[in-house]
């Protein structure tokens, strides 16, 4: 499908969607796919043109036009044009939205066992100052006694729960236009996860044999400096929105300071959680494991309670 863009020019619409989850191979899975011949994946990955309201989109993309222009490198030879950003798969509207931009859309979800999504979501905050609580377990515990106080706090146990969500998406979305990965499938055997969504996407086999870690670990800023990042954090979320500060300027600015703390304040985000701390979060997440089973009528899942 294409789309007339304001300079005259034709650009192809993107007709595929990596929509979540967050902290589950889709950075990992949008750079296996950005190197096939025959896919044009957005740079940057994450543009969140479609989430709605009061989301603010990454990079305050305010029209369709200026969200093409993410596209306009792609060709004939471009079967597939995508794009990936995990928020989409939150909430409802945003599958609408693109529904209503290309009903011919594809989707791509990608899932993970919620007790070691907590973890690695945990250290992606701590990383860029969202979270101040360096330790797991801790977060977790401020996380749940605030959210039961009804106080404003991070909320790790809503971030993890997915079957609702999917259960909304299904009902949205036909099955042959969604492709649902195991994230530890994909780390497991990246070369048939791969052979299967190039498939889903109908696209030829590249001989791809080569599937790098993305992602691998995190480097943590100790805590006096993760308090001055988590503070620039709030700073720049606040700018954003209400003043729409351009990420490509201000973000990057934070991101040159941080590196350069990086090389001599880093540690190793190495605290091991305890096996009741894991157990305590499995039985957490018992339901919704059990529910997701259900509805995706796919024991595998089930597996994430052993």
């Amino acid at each position: 499908m294409t789309f007339l863009w304001r300079h005259k020019r034709i650009i192809k619409k993107p007709n595929f969607f990596i929509i979540g989850l967050s902290k589950s191979g889709t950075t990992a899975l949008s750079e296996y796919l950005r190197g096939h011949p025959n896919v044009f994946f957005s740079n940057p990955k994450e543009l969140g043109f479609f989430l709605p309201g009061t989301h603010a989109n990454c990079h305050r993309i305010d029209n369709v036009n200026q969200y093409l222009y993410y596209f306009r490198g792609a060709t004939e030879q471009h079967l597939a044009i995508g794009e990936g950003t995990p928020d989409y798969f939150r909430d409802v509207s945003t599958i609408k939205n693109i529904l209503e931009f290309n009903p011919d859309s594809k989707f791509i979800l990608m899932i993970r066992n919620p007790v070691e999504r907590f973890f690695s979501l945990h250290a992606h905050l701590y990383f860029y100052g969202i979270e101040i609580e360096a330790n797991p377990m801790l977060a977790w515990e401020k996380s749940r006694r605030a959210n039961q106080n009804k106080k404003k706090c991070l909320n790790y146990l809503n971030m993890c729960l997915v079957s609702e969500s999917i259960k909304n998406l299904l009902a949205l979305v036909q099955k042959k236009k969604l492709l649902i990965i195991l994230y530890n499938e994909l780390s497991e055997n990246s070369d048939y996860v791969y052979e299967n969504v190039l498939k889903f996407l109908e696209l030829p086999m590249d001989g791809r044999s080569d599937f790098p870690k993305i992602n691998k670990t995190y480097l943590t800023i100790r805590p006096k400096f993760n308090k001055i990042f988590c503070f620039g954090s709030q700073v720049y979320y606040y700018l954003r929105k209400n003043f729409r500060i351009k990420n490509k300027y201000f973000f990057s600015m934070i991101k040159k300071i941080k590196k350069c703390f990086e090389s001599q304040a880093t540690v190793d985000f190495n605290i091991k959680p305890s096996d009741a701390f894991i157990s305590k979060l499995t039985r957490y997440f018992e339901d919704d494991i059990r529910n997701l089973a259900r509805i995706l009528n796919d024991e595998r899942v089930l597996k994430w309670l052993d």
